[in-house]
């Protein structure tokens, strides 16, 4: 009876929520539980390493076990592993409406070539956005993960003495935290830069979904590794990696020439991090940029700043600067998070709580959002033999069902051919997709063009002079014009010391002068006469100082045996209050 009461306690206990996190030279783990009164951090561990050395993945578990963490309840809760950077796949896709195991092979299949690693054998979840931008289709986020990194994750944990539950990714924890947030508007556009040691996420959640998101290898770690390497040739001797951490938190990034600190001044400061902050700084730039222009919005609510770089002093000026965008560093135990009062919580997290923020969040979700890692049936169904002896005869029986459920399914709908059509229609979406952003991105690129040439237009000098305008001149060549005469080209050519940069100098008279090009069909007086009546309708014109003929050319068409004129004048404009030179009307010899 006794044995009976202990499992059947066991099994309505509720268990403590556990998110790790492994990066290359920093490991953490944080534990949140939910009680009555909502969410409280119940333990937390971080491990860097001090030297600067990569993590040998062998020492995990012995790093785990001597922090002591069974006693906090590490070891009974349900471990999700967060997976970021290059190890993991995501792509957002619009696909027609089908179940989700159907989509995760079709988008496998599909997608086979984009993925740095095979998804035929790799562990997949989709999260279901919304709506796409078609009738008939939704917009989903397909993560992944190869084979060997979820078992290599597996077993890390494993052998660590904690209960894997499953990988899920920075998104998921960043749409927990908005969900459960009093600060955070949850239909509001929310843009996260999570700073990290190694990398650097860029996420755009609208409505508590993922509309953007962008990881690129540049984290914080790279600031103090710049300035050891780099003052090694500076004139006040090498910096270590341990003091240059310790200037970066306590002095921060040098903003202006202010800033000071005992070791160094502003000016080599800037130069010691230029390479790094120059990279963080295009990368940030540029992923709202292209936010903004491929998915026609620009207005973000909110920029929060998070990860390990948030808690450098200065960080959120720096980001602020780069992507035009106010941002404030965010603190989810600020926020609706309560840290557990009494032994050392309280002191070891309210300094580093940016850091534990995507953790936190993810301890939250529980991989309920998305899990690249979904244990199989028959897996939990061992699992559930393992632990409970007296349900393996209904465990069987479970099974049994399920291998016959299985093969009357693939018996009767044919999922192969199911999947083949449904891979040709995803394909083809797929193709219409790339080319929508294709076209958006030059849009995009036009719209600049244009900007830039309004700029030039603008940049243009007024003509001086009353009722100079460019079209009064064009209508007043054009009014002098007889019936059997075209204008066949109308140019302005500036002076040398025009306040227009980019122009090209024009061979002909120099000054602010229209160059006009016509044609005069006709017999050979008829065509002198009517060349000699545009120069003298020209000169009576208020508008020109100077009339000069250039050269005439004679053609004849050979279809029609039709003579023609080919002429040019030079125009004289009045420059500022001065007028040019009026020289007298010359004729250019004849062409034959």
């Amino acid at each position: 009876m006794g044995g009976i009461l202990r499992r059947a306690l066991a099994l309505c206990s509720i268990r403590s929520n556990v998110a790790i996190s492994v990066g290359s030279k920093a490991l953490r783990l944080v534990n949140v539980k939910r009680n009555f009164s909502g969410f409280e951090l119940d333990a937390s561990f971080s491990y860097k390493s001090i030297s600067g050395s990569s993590i040998d993945p062998g020492n995990i578990p012995a790093i785990i076990s001597d922090s002591g963490m069974a006693g906090n309840g590490f070891v009974k809760a349900n471990v999700i592993d967060l997976a970021c950077g290059p190890v993991l796949f995501n792509k957002i896709v619009d696909i027609p409406k089908m179940r989700k195991q159907e989509a995760i092979t079709a988008l496998k299949f599909i997608e086979r070539d984009a993925a740095p690693f095979s998804l035929t054998e790799a562990g997949a979840d989709i999260w279901i956005l919304g709506e796409g931008g078609a009738p008939g289709k939704i917009r989903v986020m397909l993560s992944a993960l190869s084979k060997n990194e979820i078992l290599k994750r597996k077993d890390r944990l494993r052998n660590s003495g904690l209960n894997f539950c499953g990988v899920s990714t920075v998104t998921a924890g960043l749409s927990a935290l908005i969900r459960h947030s009093r600060r955070i508007d949850t239909r509001s556009t929310v843009l996260f830069v999570n700073i990290g040691d190694d990398y650097t996420g860029i996420y755009i959640l609208k409505d508590g979904v993922p509309v953007f998101t962008r990881e690129t290898q540049i984290g914080a770690g790279h600031f103090p590794q710049a300035i050891t390497h780099n003052s090694r040739r500076g004139p006040n001797g090498p910096i270590e990696l341990e003091e240059a951490q310790s200037i970066l938190v306590n002095y921060g990034l040098p903003l202006s020439e202010s800033w000071a600190c005992p070791r160094l001044d502003a000016r080599k400061m800037k130069e010691y991090v230029s390479q790094p902050s120059h990279r963080l700084e295009s990368e940030i730039s540029r992923s709202i940029e292209f936010y903004r222009n491929t998915r026609n919005a620009s207005a973000i609510d909110q920029a929060l700043l998070i990860g390990e770089g948030a808690l450098l002093k200065n960080m959120d000026g720096f980001v602020s600067e780069a992507a035009g965008v106010d941002f404030i560093v965010y603190d989810p135990f600020d926020d609706f998070i309560k840290i557990k009062t009494g032994d050392q919580t309280i002191s070891s997290v309210s300094h580093c709580g940016p850091a534990l923020a995507s953790l936190a969040g993810l301890a939250i979700d529980r991989g309920r959002t998305l899990n690249v890692a979904n244990l199989k049936n028959r897996r939990r169904a061992a699992l559930l033999i393992r632990r409970h002896p007296a349900l393996t005869g209904l465990t069987a029986l479970i099974l049994m069902m399920t291998i016959a459920f299985s093969i009357w399914s693939i018996m009767i709908s044919k999922i192969d051919e199911r999947i083949y059509l449904l891979s040709q229609k995803v394909s083809s979406l797929k193709r219409k997709s790339f080319l929508y952003e294709n076209l958006l991105s030059r849009l995009a690129v036009a719209e600049n063009r244009n900007r830039g040439l309004k700029d030039t237009i603008d940049s243009y000098p007024q003509l001086s002079g009353v009722g100079h305008d460019w079209n009064l001149i064009f209508s007043d060549i054009a009014s002098s014009m007889p019936a059997n005469s075209a204008l066949t080209k109308c140019s302005i050519d500036f002076s040398d010391d025009a306040p227009i940069s980019g122009l090209k100098k024009r061979k002909g008279p120099g000054g602010n002068r229209v160059r006009l090009e016509g044609i005069i069909v006709g017999a050979n007086p008829d065509r002198i006469a009517e060349l000699t009546q545009i120069y003298y309708r020209l000169s009576s014109s208020s508008l020109f100082n100077s009339i000069s003929i250039g050269k005439t050319v004679r053609t004849t068409d050979k279809n029609t045996d039709t003579e023609m004129l080919n002429f040019e004048i030079w125009a004289g404009l009045p420059s500022g209050s001065s007028k040019l030179a009026s020289p007298s009307p010359s004729i250019g010899q004849q062409g034959s």
